[in-house]
């Protein structure tokens, strides 16, 4: 199976932790959402991957939390979503990888991971009542619940 170019296995209901799949060289999509996967982004994940070829990875909608390691960074081009897990940090020579997210790292910096990762979570006794938008690329799901959002100086196309 080391010559494996596509795996798909979206919504299987699979437990456990991320492999990392280091013996995969030509592997070039990989699809995990929509499961029940724990734990961190393995630091040896992916590192059999021909670090030329264009790689699309989506490990959305599980239970996976940490980091995005560095060791990614030796991938030339990588798409990869993370939505919908709890990934709490980027590091920031990750940030520099311009041809990742299809480019968007070039356009946006860190923002091309932080708008897919997810809500952003305000915690604590004293929340604000009004929070300010500004700057947003992209908006794919917002749900506010008792507070007032100032959307001034944004345009909102629909």
């Amino acid at each position: 199976m080391t010559k494996l170019k596509v795996l798909q296995m979206s919504s299987n209901r699979m437990t456990g932790k991320l492999l990392d799949f280091s013996s995969l060289k030509y592997l070039d999509h990989i699809d995990l959402s929509d499961n029940l996967l724990t734990g961190e982004i393995p630091r040896s994940f992916l590192s059999g991957v021909d670090t030329s070829i264009k790689l699309f990875v989506n490990l959305s909608s599980n239970r996976l939390y940490g980091g995005i390691p560095i060791e990614l960074g030796r991938l030339e081009q990588l798409t990869i979503q993370l939505r919908g897990n709890n990934i709490q940090s980027i590091e920031a020579g990750l940030c520099q990888k311009e041809a990742w997210n299809n480019y968007d790292v070039s356009k946006y910096g860190c923002d091309a991971f932080y708008a897919q990762l997810g809500p952003i979570m305000i915690l604590g006794d004293s929340l604000p009542t009004v929070i300010r938008v500004s700057n947003v690329m992209k908006l794919y799901i917002l749900e506010l619940f008792n507070v007032r959002v100032d959307f001034t100086g944004m345009a909102l196309a629909l």
